[in-house]
């Protein structure tokens, strides 16, 4: 499974008596080549999804001060996924376009919880024009060493 500390990491928070923040980093992630995090869309992303359903349960029963964060993490995961799978190769977004439109569903839904700059990102995944901006700022950013 991949996500697992998103799934693991606020239980255990939650179980702490006490946290203390320091300025020295004692967590690190290491990022192979084909980690969650680099690696192109495959349905094991679909955790991050679903770990993000279970943070607002527990927030919306344990924390309901916070549950708006809770909710716009997971808004921001469903454009995140929304994304990988448009800029995906054209078998993988055929094979999860159910699951794309459903998350697409969610954005619209959920507008008021993404920031500007995604708000656009969902218009242009919602007008289907999102890969190809994607491409030329890509492009952009080649061309001027940005």
């Amino acid at each position: 499974k991949i996500y697992e500390d998103m799934a693991i990491m606020y239980r255990l928070i939650d179980l702490s008596p006490k946290i203390f923040l320091i300025a020295e980093p004692l967590y690190n992630y290491r990022q192979r080549a084909q980690s969650a995090t680099t690696s192109s869309f495959s349905e094991e992303q679909l955790y991050a999804i679903k770990n993000s359903k279970e943070i607002i349960n527990f927030v919306k029963e344990r924390y309901p001060n916070v549950l708006h964060d809770a909710e716009k993490h997971y808004v921001k995961k469903c454009l995140i996924i929304c994304v990988m799978v448009n800029t995906s190769n054209k078998n993988t977004r055929k094979r999860f376009q159910v699951e794309y439109k459903q998350l697409l569903n969610i954005l619209g839904n959920n507008k008021n919880n993404l920031a500007k700059n995604d708000k656009f990102k969902y218009y242009l995944l919602r007008a289907k024009v999102y890969r190809i901006f994607h491409t030329i700022n890509r492009f952009r950013r080649v061309l001027f060493c940005e």
